[in-house]
């Protein structure tokens, strides 16, 4: 079965000479894997991947691992769900986050939103500190599941969080400039326009989903921006998909 999604390749691509990830993190083992029964041949991943690691071959989509950086960009756009990362495919981010809200749990006394937080890994290991999004208040059903990069958001891993018992879903990334991947995580700004809209057709308040590329020099925002999220969340109250 073909999976909807919006076509994210855009006009006036521009391809940059160096690639600012070296060859060692480009043969990282964090790469594309090309589902060759289902690929279709769209030629989507091979028009946004800005390090030209995809090319159609015979009428599907190869990966180059030498060029792969394992951004997961690809993976998020393809159609057909036909690419994941290596090591970290859609069903396994997706099963994290389940099971981080079957630990949320609902107090009678007190409404705590269950906050599902997707976050990009390079925010954190460039010394963002993810457990400032604890410090917000009602934040104890705060739940964060990593992302290599936040192109590799895939509006799948948030449906799915609202259908298992997320209130609300906030995804935090690098800003514009300070991606690890040469702006890459500016996918997710057109896939979070495009997920508000679906939202509302199936239900779900859009500002029940929250998109932040965070600049590192504004990294203790978080707290903050977790804060308005879960105060937005209190106003609306439980989800309660129809």
């Amino acid at each position: 079965m073909m999976v909807v999604r919006p076509d994210l390749t855009g006009t006036g691509r521009l391809i940059p000479s160096r690639p600012r990830l070296d060859r060692a993190l480009a043969m990282s083992t964090m790469v594309a894997v090309v589902d060759e029964d289902r690929c279709v041949g769209c030629g989507i991943c091979v028009a946004i991947c800005k390090y030209e690691a995809l090319r159609l071959s015979e009428g599907v989509s190869k990966v180059d691992l030498e060029k792969c950086t394992g951004c997961g960009g690809c993976a998020a756009s393809c159609p057909n769900l036909a690419i994941n990362l290596k090591y970290m495919p859609l069903k396994n981010i997706i099963a994290r986050a389940r099971a981080l809200l079957r630990t949320a749990k609902l107090r009678p006394e007190a409404y705590e939103p269950r906050l599902l937080v997707f976050a990009c890994d390079w925010f954190s290991r460039r010394g963002a500190d993810l457990g400032l999004l604890r410090k917000a208040p009602h934040s104890s059903n705060v739940r964060i599941v990593k992302l290599t990069c936040m192109s590799s958001l895939d509006p799948l891993a948030v449906l799915d969080a609202f259908l298992n018992g997320a209130d609300g879903v906030l995804a935090i990334g690098c800003g514009r400039e300070d991606c690890n991947f040469m702006e890459s995580n500016l996918l997710a700004e057109e896939r979070a326009k495009w997920l508000g809209e679906l939202l509302s057709e199936v239900g779900v308040e859009p500002e029940r989903f929250r998109l932040e590329l965070v600049p590192f020099s504004e990294a203790k925002k978080i707290t903050e921006i977790a804060g308005e999220m879960l105060e937005k969340l209190r106003e609306l109250g439980p989800l309660r998909l129809r």
